[in-house]
């Protein structure tokens, strides 16, 4: 995996759900970890797209809580972090899905995507929420306007 080849916020995203498995006391980096880090690194973009598919944003936090604290915890192991099986597959999906859209970076709306068609708990609350592939593939659409990410600054 080439994180080089990520957005600066997707980057961000990447480290921030490392800390929030940290701060949960969880060594495997989940998914759910990454929607929380979309949501807390950048309160425009993600956001954004959210409100408009008219998603609650309090019970998706509410939803998506539940579903870290359900994460194995750890203590006391000296070892280091490590992706999990589904992260490693959302994170293989983001990097289809830029190509797909000819994007020369994968960014925060790729993330989101493979979340959304992810076959785990976290795409399960985004769906409960109304968070679809085709509603959010026109979400993105609009906001870009016809633009593609070719630089790491995109969501800039």
């Amino acid at each position: 995996m080439n994180f080089n080849h990520y957005t600066i916020k997707a980057q961000e995203a990447i480290q921030k759900a490392a800390e929030v498995a940290k701060k949960y006391g969880q060594q495997s980096v989940e998914t759910g970890h990454v929607l929380k880090s979309l949501l807390e690194v950048d309160e425009s973009v993600i956001p954004y797209m959210l409100k408009k598919l008219g998603v609650n944003t309090a019970f998706l936090d509410q939803k998506l809580e539940e579903l870290l604290e359900g994460y194995a915890k750890v203590t006391g192991a000296s070892g280091g972090q490590y992706l999990s099986n589904d992260l490693y597959k959302v994170l293989e999906s983001a990097n289809q899905e830029a190509g797909k859209m000819k994007d020369e970076f994968v960014s925060m709306e790729h993330l989101l995507l493979a979340l959304v068609n992810s076959s785990n708990g976290v795409a399960k609350v985004l769906k409960e929420q109304g968070v679809t592939d085709k509603a959010l593939r026109k979400v993105i659409t609009d906001m870009r306007g016809g633009n593609r990410v070719t630089d790491q600054n995109a969501e800039s």
